[in-house]
């Protein structure tokens, strides 16, 4: 259940009409960062809001403390007209040091100055990785998706909590569904039945007795049931992302995997159904999420990866490849060829060291979309031993505008120790 505190608060719209979503209420976009874990302090890390300007200060930051920080998540759950944040505990140490799964997820309430490092509610959860925001029974009330690396039994399984969320929810819990699914790491919600109800694909890893899979639970009864249907699989799927990538109205699924196999795959749609005869593999290097946007602004949606480590082929030794995570990601461009398919073989290549997740959008409103990479590990972060010592882990700016032509200039780097991913909160009606 949840364990609340007081909160109160003013319409963000009233004190300044031109914010739009953002956490203070300016009107500039904010960032987010997620810290997993640091190399003396352990999983209890400060994750970090950076104020929005023209340019992100490295001074001007927020300190949200936290313990083994995963996919988090921005949105409005109670309806007062601020930003909220949600923090997933993914692992936490036990009385022993002994690595364990997290025990909660965090919402970090917002007020006209930002969260409120004293005003939280938190939600019990089973080793959460991943946490979203979103309607899905289409009330009009933002609810919550809680993601775990668990078993899916009612103790430790992913759940959605409907919306409104109240701060007070000791005398007003609230109202959840369970989820079936695996050892769950990522999401991607979209329409993918064409029924108008929001969908959500799920890609869980495991071992031999709980196999790697990319499900998709199909929305049913304004969301308080779901019939799940699995994809063939792809091997250790991660990252997901989802949109109709080639405009013949049905949504397609990128699924970034985490494999020295070479490749991702991009499901064409409608998805339901898909074999490995509809698959599209992609060139990554050990690939941990992916992001479709149009960056170019051509039209066509392009496909950005973020690379974790270089692939197996271009070490000396397995051992070696632990170490090796300063590489390249890929960003796909998008093109239609003379039959009016859309294809993707032009890739550029852009320096990342670690990379664990990708964010897009327009971050300085400049009107091009810029790229944001976390940071989970580098190699220039090795200690004397030569294990990463996260501590010294910076989050990527990339500004647009960016296509295939341009040169992609590092623009600024944001700190946050085992960046697991970046939150953009703001820059859009």
């Amino acid at each position: 259940g949840f364990i609340a505190s007081e909160h109160g608060g003013t319409d963000c719209d009233d004190l300044n009409p031109t914010a739009h979503n953002d956490l203070d209420c300016d009107g500039w976009p904010d960032l987010f960062i997620s810290s997993y874990r640091g190399p003396s302090s352990g999983y209890e890390q400060d994750s970090w809001v950076y104020w929005g300007s023209d340019r992100f200060d490295p001074i001007s930051r927020l300190a949200l403390p936290t313990t083994g920080a995963a996919h988090s998540a921005a949105g409005d759950l109670n309806g007062d007209g601020f930003v909220d944040l949600v923090v997933p505990s993914k692992d936490e140490y036990d009385e022993n040091q002994d690595q364990t799964p997290g025990t909660q997820v965090t919402i970090f309430w917002g007020s006209e100055h930002g969260p409120v490092a004293a005003d939280t509610s938190s939600l019990e959860a089973h080793g959460p990785e991943s946490v979203a925001i979103e309607d899905l029974d289409g009330d009009s009330h933002p609810d919550l998706l809680v993601l775990c690396a668990a078993d899916g039994t009612e103790e430790t399984a992913s759940r959605i909590y409907w919306g409104p969320l109240n701060p007070n929810l000791e005398s007003n819990p609230a109202d959840s569904t369970l989820l079936q699914t695996g050892i769950a790491h990522s999401f991607a919600i979209a329409d993918f039945d064409g029924d108008e109800d929001l969908d959500i694909a799920i890609s869980s890893y495991g071992d031999a007795s709980d196999p790697d899979s990319v499900a998709i639970h199909i929305n049913q009864e304004a969301g308080r049931s779901w019939a799940s249907v699995e994809l063939e699989a792809t091997p250790n799927p991660r990252g997901l992302d989802a949109g109709d990538l080639n405009n013949d109205g049905h949504i397609d699924l990128v699924v970034a995997n985490y494999t020295r196999e070479l490749y991702s795959h991009v499901y064409w749609g409608p998805v339901l159904g898909s074999t490995t005869t509809e698959l599209m593999p992609l060139e990554t290097e050990v690939a941990m999420d992916v992001a479709i946007e149009d960056l170019n602004q051509d039209g066509v949606p392009d496909l950005v990866f973020a690379n974790y480590k270089e692939n197996e082929a271009a070490c000396n030794s397995s051992s070696d490849c632990e170490d090796v995570v300063v590489t390249d990601s890929f960003t796909y461009w998008g093109k239609i060829n003379e039959s009016g398919d859309v294809t993707f073989e032009t890739r550029t290549d852009f320096q990342t060291h670690g990379a664990n997740a990708i964010t897009t959008g327009d971050i300085n409103l400049d009107g091009h979309p810029d790229v944001l990479v976390a940071s989970h590990t580098s190699t220039a972060d090795l200690d004397e031993n030569g294990s990463p010592d996260n501590s010294k882990t910076s989050s990527l700016v990339f500004y647009g505008p960016l296509g295939p032509e341009e040169s992609w200039v590092l623009a600024e780097t944001l700190r946050a120790n085992a960046a697991w991913n970046v939150v953009l909160i703001g820059g859009g009606p």
